[in-house]
């Protein structure tokens, strides 16, 4: 699976400030979009719902119903498929929602995903976190169908990403 670090720019800078996303395009070859499940439309999953031309009205009563659930859910009538994942505090374990994720993953066949949920990251790199999602996209990656996976991180973390990108391709 090769692994794609996409760096997202904000029209600010400084962390745990209010920054908005610069227009960016969408990711054309991607089967599926992992969003968090965040209804507020002033956040990721509403730049991504823009991005995309999704129907925010859908997306946001799906939203409501993955985070009531807190489970992943799945808009697989849109184009390019949609997988909602309930809102975590950055410190949760992930575990269970990444098998959640990977199970639909592979339900569907998906080759190509736009991973879009550290976009924006507002309160610190969530390492703990991330290294657990990259962990099980890692133990999965040979029993998977998923070829791509393009991470889209806030550009103020390249670097940690970068250092993680390396581990990933170390642990192959």
């Amino acid at each position: 699976m090769e692994l794609i670090i996409r760096p997202i720019h904000h029209s600010t800078n400084p962390a745990n400030s209010v920054r908005i996303i610069q227009p960016e395009s969408p990711v054309l070859e991607a089967d599926a979009v992992s969003v968090t499940a965040n209804p507020d439309p002033s956040s990721p999953m509403g730049v991504t719902c823009n991005l995309y031309r999704w129907r925010r009205d859908l997306i946001h009563r799906a939203a409501v119903r993955v985070n009531r659930a807190k489970k992943v859910g799945a808009l697989l009538s849109q184009t390019p498929k949609i997988f909602l994942i309930p809102k975590t505090l950055g410190k949760d374990p992930v575990e269970q929602l990444m098998q959640e994720l990977m199970d639909a993953i592979d339900e569907e066949g998906v080759e190509v995903l736009h991973f879009s949920h550290y976009r924006t990251i507002k309160f610190g790199f969530p390492i703990q976190e991330i290294t657990s999602v990259l962990a099980a996209f890692c133990r999965r990656q040979s029993k998977s169908s998923l070829r791509v996976l393009i991470w889209d991180i806030d550009s103020q973390y390249r670097e940690e990403m970068a250092v993680l990108k390396r581990l990933w391709i170390d642990a192959k």
